[in-house]
This record gives structure tokens, sequence and C-alpha cells, in this order.
């Protein structure tokens, strides 16, 4: 009697195996996936721009396929011989592993209009809030101010991070009247808003991150933004 039941345990070893391995398959996998679509979704040029995230994303399919095929199996046939067990570990190991592929970049540029001229901005850039048809009116990018170098001196407290927009109009595109002043600021925020031949650019900051001149960064700007500008297809 202890023999038929010690083989009839060493015989469910391979259904355990599988079963905790796959468990373990699909939490790991599906934390990558939860993972990776909050990042797409707060950071998208991120997944854009990497040609593995589609990848490590969607591993998690991978062993709920595996463990489905093999229920059916199951059910058709039981009990399954050891062999599709090990079998179908392979398949598992796969998927686990696909949630290690590095980073690779493909160079992605998220492509804008403003009006009849379109604008290719590296992902880098974090471009967002532009239009991908023609007839847009603004697209802002997101900097550090080493991207400005040697145009941006930094304060040493100051993180050196800057939103910069590029429109058709002032008002970002809403015709809004001509602002004041170029510049304005408060204890916490600064912005300028000026026009410079077919368009207006728009600086926006915390108040400790710009430099003790900040019109000196006008020209620098405009000649950023200008550089997205690509002929139309």
């Amino acid at each position: 009697m202890p023999s038929k039941v010690t083989a009839k345990a060493i015989g469910a070893l391979p259904s355990l195996l599988f079963w905790v391995t796959t468990l373990i398959c699909v939490l790991w996998c599906g934390i990558t996936f939860i993972s990776s679509s909050v990042t797409a979704h707060y950071f998208p040029m991120l997944e854009l721009s990497d040609h593995m995230y589609v990848f490590r994303a969607w591993s998690v399919s991978i062993p709920v396929i595996v463990a489905m095929v093999i229920l059916v199996l199951w059910h058709n046939r039981r009990p399954l011989p050891p062999r599709n067990y090990f079998f179908a570990l392979i398949p598992l190991f796969f998927a686990f592993t696909l949630t290690f592929l590095p980073r690779v970049e493909n160079g992605y540029e998220q492509e804008y209009w403003l009006g009849s001229q379109k604008h290719a901005i590296p992902w880098n850039f974090a471009p967002y809030n532009g239009q991908t048809q023609r007839g847009g009116s603004v697209f802002f990018i997101r900097v550090r101010g080493d991207e400005l170098a040697p145009f941006f001196p930094q304060k040493p407290d100051a993180s050196g991070h800057l939103i910069l927009g590029k429109s058709t109009s002032f008002g970002f595109g809403l015709d809004a009247p001509v602002p004041k002043k170029t510049c304005d600021a408060d204890r916490y925020n600064f912005k300028c808003e000026w026009k410079k031949g077919d368009y207006v650019y728009y600086l926006s900051s915390q108040a400790h991150s710009v430099p003790y001149d900040p019109e000196s960064l006008l020209m620098p700007i405009v000649e950023l933004m200008d550089r997205f500008e690509v002929e139309a297809e």
C-alpha cells in the first residue's frame, strides 16, 4: 500500500511542478505587464521608442495560453504523460526570460503638424499635446538645461527641466491677445511667450530652474524648436 501511494505521489510531481511554475510565471509576467502598461500610459515615448517593449509587456500571454492548452489536453486525455508537463515548461521559461530583455532604442520620432508645417521630434524630448494631422496649432516638449547649453547657466539648486512649446498663435494656438510682457514670474513659476517669424514660442518652468537672465534662452529655444521642422511628404 505505501508503495502505491509513493508511486502515485511521484507520478503527480510533473503536474505539480508545471502548475507551480505556471503560477509563478503568470505572477511575474503579470507584474511586468502592469509595470510596463503604467509606464506606457504616463511616458508613451518610452514605449514607442523601444523595440523590446511589446515582448516584455505581453510575455504574460504565453503562460496563460500554455495553461489553457494543458487544461484542454488534460480534460480530453487525462491523466497526461509526464513528458507533456515537461515540454510545457519550455515556453514558460521562455516567457520568463522575455521580461529581462534589455531596452533597444529604435530612434522613434513623433510627428506633429503646425498648420502645413511638419515637425519630427525625437522621443527623448518627450513631445506631447500635438496634432498628428495637418492643421495642428501647438505642441510641447520637455528638455533639460544641458540640452540648451551653453545658453543655460544653471543655479546650484536648479533641477534644469523646462517645458517648451511652439504654436501658430498666442494662447497656445487659440489667437489670444499678445501678452503685455514677454516673460512673467511669481514665487514658484516662470513663463515666457513670444513671437518669432510665423510662430509663437512658449517657455514654462519652476522659478528656481531658470537662469539669472531668462531672456538669454529665447533664441536658443527658437533654434531648437525650428530644428524639428521637416519637409512634408
